[in-house]
């Protein structure tokens, strides 16, 4: 089917757009730690059942240690350590803005490759950078209005945090690739990530002593149906469909299409939450999207 790759990547930031607004709601009232903690499970769980229903197995037999490995190191980073970020950034800073950082993602591959493997970057790749960063700081730098879901806090806390946690999943998203080769089929992919994500995560839960703050966040009737269908519709539909689209185009195409998601945001807290995004905040959003095009489509 002609351009599979690049649909599977607009339904992932659909898919990562809804969750987003659901992921936002529940942090608020559990914080994001559990929310990620509970999710990351859940999504393990559900794969189980999506690989023996859809593949028939959980992992093919033609996999070697080598793509497990670092498809369990893709899962770690992205999400444990970069959706962990993403989701305290999403309750300092509100759905809107914080899904507006991911969209620095797609670039930071570039970057990775021009310092670590040579690769020079022409004038179009700075121009993409530029746009990419401009538009940003335009929606960062904008006062006086507060973006529905963002709490009283340390801005610059969540701005890094946003930013930390697509740096990370650029990182999660080309190791995956690189470790689902030809022969692994992403929902199996998707499985290894999201278990070594959960071992990764409770580990840190007993480390630290979080288990009470797991328990209180289970309890939480509206935070749980919240967390629940924001698991379905991001962790396990919204990955699997990522990882569809890397292995059927490339990846700075798939990047480009899933950093659409704040496109989506915006029409959602407008009609969901009564938010109306400035015109600042709008021009922003679609100045940062085209930075991210042009840097990876020309």
């Amino acid at each position: 089917m002609q351009f599979f790759g690049e649909l599977a990547a607009l339904s992932t930031a659909i898919c990562w757009s809804f969750g987003t607004i659901l992921f936002g709601y529940a942090g608020r009232r559990v914080g994001s730690f559990a929310i990620n903690t509970i999710r990351i499970t859940l999504a393990a769980l559900l794969l189980v059942a999506g690989n023996l229903l859809i593949e028939g197995q959980i992992l093919p037999a033609s996999c070697n240690y080598h793509q497990l490995l670092i498809l369990a190191i893709s899962g770690i980073i992205g999400l444990t350590i970069g959706d962990g970020c993403y989701f305290k950034s999403l309750v300092i800073l509100g759905p809107r803005i914080s899904s507006l950082m991911t969209a620095s993602s797609p670039i930071f591959a570039v970057i990775i490759a021009w310092i670590f493997v040579g690769q020079q970057m022409s004038l179009l790749d700075l121009l993409g950078i530029a746009l990419t960063l401009a538009g940003i700081s335009w929606v960062i730098l904008e006062r006086s209005r507060n973006s529905f879901g963002a709490q009283a806090g340390p801005k610059a806390l969540g701005y890094l945090l946003g930013i930390g946690g697509s740096l990370a999943q650029a990182i999660a998203l080309t190791m995956a690739k690189v470790g689902m080769g030809d022969n692994i089929p992403p929902l199996n992919a998707s499985f290894v990530r999201m278990v070594s994500a959960t071992v990764a995560i409770w580990i840190i839960v007993f480390a630290t002593g979080r288990l009470s703050n797991i328990r209180r966040a289970v309890r939480d009737g509206k935070a749980m149906t919240a967390i629940c269908s924001a698991a379905v519709i991001g962790p396990f539909f919204g990955i699997w469909l990522s990882l569809l689209s890397v292995q059927y185009t490339k990846i700075g195409i798939a990047s480009t299409l899933m950093a659409t998601t704040p496109l989506f945001i915006i029409p959602l807290v407008m009609i969901i939450h009564k938010e109306r995004p400035s015109l600042r905040a709008i021009i922003g959003t679609i100045t940062t999207v085209a930075g991210v095009a042009i840097l990876l489509l020309f």
